[in-house]
C-alpha cells in the first residue's frame, strides 16, 4: 500500500508525455534524461498540498526550466518493463 499523491496524472510513451485525456506536455529536455523509452504511468508531483502549483507549472505552452527543477515523475506503473 501506498499514499495517495496529489499530482497530475501522466502517461510517458518512452518519447511523449500525454495526460489521461490524450494531451501532450512539453517539459524541458533534461527532465527526462535518463528516462526509459517503454511506457510508464505515474503522476507529476511536488509535494502535499502543491497541486495547483504542478498544474501551473506544467500547463504553460512554454515551459519554464526553473519551476520544473522542483517536479518529480512519481512512476506507479511499468507494465512493459
Amino acid at each position: 500500500m501506498s499514499e495517495k499523491l496529489d499530482g497530475m496524472r501522466m502517461i510517458w510513451t518512452g518519447m511523449e508525455m500525454f495526460t489521461r485525456n490524450g494531451y501532450s506536455l512539453k517539459f524541458p529536455s533534461y527532465f527526462i534524461e535518463g528516462w526509459p523509452t517503454t511506457y510508464l504511468d505515474g503522476e507529476l508531483w511536488i509535494s502535499r498540498g502543491t497541486f495547483n502549483k504542478v498544474l501551473t507549472s506544467v500547463r504553460k505552452r512554454s515551459p519554464d526550466p526553473n519551476a520544473w527543477k522542483i517536479i518529480k515523475y512519481m512512476v506507479f506503473d511499468a507494465p512493459f518493463l
